[in-house]
């Protein structure tokens, strides 16, 4: 889909916590400089995330790091509830 049309950003990783839908990412790999950069996040409730949420956000972003092979986590936004860490 082109990018004007997209709700989310072009390759987007939900984020659950048990079976519940919590967020989601758009994720880029740097590899000139091993960088994950985190473009997005977009949480799935219209109240504030939870401190347990954000950690959740936080650890699952690090192991796709991780997964991934990146050498650094860089986060560019969130929405309007930032992704807390």
């Amino acid at each position: 889909m082109p990018e004007p049309k997209r709700r989310y950003g072009y390759y987007v990783l939900p984020l659950l916590v048990g079976d519940r839908l919590i967020a989601r990412v758009d994720p880029k790999l740097d590899r000139k400089t091993g960088t994950l950069v985190i473009k997005k996040v977009w949480w799935e409730r219209a109240t504030t995330p939870t401190s347990c949420e954000k950690e959740a956000l936080e650890v699952g972003i690090t192991q796709y790091a991780k997964f991934i092979g990146a050498e650094s986590i860089a986060i560019l936004s969130g929405d309007r509830r930032s992704y807390g860490g």
